[in-house]
């Protein structure tokens, strides 16, 4: 049976988040003696981080400074190389997990004889995300999008396994965590997830990814370059909604003329199979409907 007591690294990377940082710490503290420890990844805040840290003169927390803002997925990359437990988990500063969050998800890999645990979430939208999606999970994956809830802040992984597939994609600017996922599947790494929420995870905030055009535009164009035959062979109905955001997201930015060719582009791409050129025929009528300038 895995032993799970002091065996567990957790991974905060943290950018000018002081005061929810500590939140964050809190919570983790709250998970008991299955940490081993915090390593804490300051992305060169203007906040004195360090000093903070300093002054909670706790021996299980090891903190680290990058020399400039490198982003959270170099941060995630770097503390992993760097942690002593044979489990990792990562937990954004703006996020917060609820008592026995780990000893719930510790007890799920046991049961299942999985590597790669996930949970539920409360959002800061009130609307929770139950995880429903376990074992072989690259099919839903392609097919329906990230299915694993929580982002970053839900994951618990076998360090070997995250270390096997090296990490996070530092060249992506949005859909990091799915991307992962996409590539933790492709190696058959078997999932499970405890399906009521254990963390709340907050939705709203513009310095979140999701509410960054340019970062999602290119995340989106990345995800689909380096796995287009895998989406195409699903017949993947998500891969058409990306599509469509994109699309809309440059119309937001009246980047309309790169919308209209990127639409053909994804068109042509997409006659390989019947069904997604369809779907992606609709998908140019709907868009083209947002602004009337799309077409000229």
């Amino acid at each position: 049976m895995i032993d799970f007591k002091k065996n567990i690294s957790v991974i905060i990377p943290v950018y000018n988040r002081s005061a929810s940082l500590l939140k964050a710490i809190e919570s983790v503290l709250l998970q008991g003696e299955l940490v081993k420890e915090i390593i804490v990844v300051d992305d060169a805040s203007k906040d004195d981080i360090g000093d903070m840290i300093r002054r909670l003169n706790m021996p299980g927390i090891r903190y680290y400074r990058n020399t400039k803002n490198k982003g959270a997925a170099y941060s995630r990359n770097f503390a992993s190389q760097k942690a002593l437990g044979e489990w990792i988990a990562f937990l954004d500063s703006d996020d917060l997990w609820y008592e026995n969050k780990l000893q719930l998800q510790c007890e799920a890999i046991i049961e299942t004889d999985a590597t790669v645990c996930y949970c539920g979430v409360d959002t800061s939208s009130g609307k929770p995300l139950i995880a429903k999606y376990y074992g072989e999970i690259l099919t839903p994956l392609l097919k329906y999008g990230n299915i694993v809830t929580g982002g970053f802040s839900s994951i618990l992984i076998k360090k070997n396994d995250f270390l096997a597939i090296n990490g996070i994609n530092e060249r992506l600017y949005s859909r990091q965590d799915y991307e992962m996922h996409i590539r933790l599947g492709i190696k058959e790494i078997k999932y499970t997830c405890v399906k009521k929420p254990l963390l709340f995870f907050k939705t709203i905030g513009n310095d979140r990814i999701t509410t960054n055009n340019r970062a999602r535009i290119r995340g989106i164009l990345l995800v689909y370059k380096l796995y287009k035959n895998f989406f195409i062979s699903v017949n993947s109905r998500k891969c058409i909604k990306d599509i469509e955001e994109l699309l809309r997201r440059l119309n937001q930015l009246k980047k309309y003329k790169t919308a209209q060719k990127l639409g053909f582009y994804f068109l042509n791409e997409l006659r390989v199979s019947s069904i997604l050129y369809f779907k992606m025929l609709i998908t140019l009528c709907k868009v083209s409907l947002l602004k009337n300038k799309f077409i000229q």
